[in-house]
């Protein structure tokens, strides 16, 4: 209906722009700052803005659970795609991503999970065939995950 287009034009067409706004500051600025923190920055930013714009609560608990050093795994359940935008808002800390492949093929998101343009790998990429394989998939990417920390 009409009214499903326009809340959906209210809604997703902002997203986009702050994508591209957001993803820009971390393609240029992500690699000429200190640990790529402009980009860190620029993720944690768009999601809680992005959160904001979808009217989007959130309330972040058990922080001081988090280790101050050593390597940890954060798992999501993944119930749906604002799932990102949740955990990229909260939780603490220089973290990196697990993702589909297909993610790589998106302007602007795949070049900054790629690290694309100068920008830093904050990605590792799974290629997922069958529900099956994902354990598998899990496993090579911790061992990725592990070696770039």
């Amino acid at each position: 209906t009409l009214g499903e287009r326009a809340r959906w034009l209210r809604q997703w067409v902002p997203m986009g722009m702050r994508t591209v706004g957001y993803g820009t500051v971390s393609l240029t600025l992500g690699p000429i700052t200190p640990r790529h923190s402009a980009s860190a920055w620029a993720m944690r930013n768009w999601s809680r803005d992005c959160m904001k714009g979808l009217h989007i609560a959130f309330e972040a608990h058990g922080e001081g659970n988090v280790p101050d050093s050593g390597g940890f795994m954060y798992a999501s359940n993944h119930q749906s795609l604002l799932d990102i935008l949740v955990l990229g808002g909260t939780l603490p800390g220089d973290f990196k991503w697990a993702a589909k492949r297909s993610l790589m093929k998106i302007p602007f998101l795949g070049w900054h999970l790629t690290g694309t343009l100068g920008g830093v790998l904050t990605t590792l990429f799974i290629v997922v065939v069958r529900v099956r394989s994902a354990s598998g998939n899990f496993s090579k990417a911790k061992r990725g995950i592990l070696t770039t920390m």
